[in-house]
Formats: structure tokens, C-alpha cells, sequence
């Protein structure tokens, strides 16, 4: 992303309304093609459900609350994407059998 659509973006999700969700639609594109090229062994159904989160995220936490002194928008969003994937692979381990379970397969 160009660090031009962040300033565009920006004023606009600062705007709210239509207005805020068209700006963080715009992250919709760019983000979809990095969760294809970078997590393409997600199922197509996890990326989407993943890109909806980010950009609800974007719009109610990630864009009112970005420090420009802290480093680019872009940074910040791959993180957060990195972050979210974590989730999403963390919620998936097992649970561990029941001990009547276990009882019934020793």
C-alpha cells in the first residue's frame, strides 16, 4: 500500500459512517492478496473470514489509534495479521480426551 491511501484513508475513517467503512474497504484488495501469497496454505474460507476481522479491526482500533512516530501503517497491519493467523491456529489445537475417553482407548 502507498503511504498516500493511509492519508486518504486516515481523514476518512476519522469521519465515520459510510464514509470510515469505504476507507477501510480500500485495505479489502491489498490485504487479500497477502494473506494469498503469504498464508495460500489457509483454506479460502479462513483467509476471508480473516480479512472481514482486519478490516472491522482497521476501522474501530487499528487506524484511531496509529502513532506515526511509532512506524508505518503498513508494518502495524502485517502484524496484525500475523497475529491473527496465530489465533486462528492456536484455536484450532485438540483438546485433550476425557478421562473416560482415554479409560476407553488404553
Amino acid at each position: 500500500m502507498h503511504e498516500s491511501l493511509w492519508f486518504t484513508t486516515q481523514s476518512a475513517l476519522f469521519q465515520g459512517g459510510g464514509r470510515a467503512w469505504e476507507a477501510a474497504a480500500a485495505y479489502a484488495g491489498p490485504l487479500e492478496r497477502l494473506l494469498a501469497r503469504r498464508y495460500r496454505w489457509l483454506s479460502r474460507e479462513d483467509r476471508e473470514d480473516l480479512l472481514q476481522g482486519i478490516l472491522i479491526e482497521i476501522k474501530e482500533r487499528l487506524a484511531p489509534h496509529h502513532d506515526q512516530e511509532r512506524g508505518k501503517f503498513r508494518a502495524l497491519l502485517q502484524t496484525v495479521l500475523q497475529r491473527r493467523v496465530s489465533d486462528l491456529l492456536r484455536g484450532r489445537r485438540g483438546e485433550p480426551l476425557s478421562d473416560e475417553v482415554s479409560d476407553q482407548l488404553a
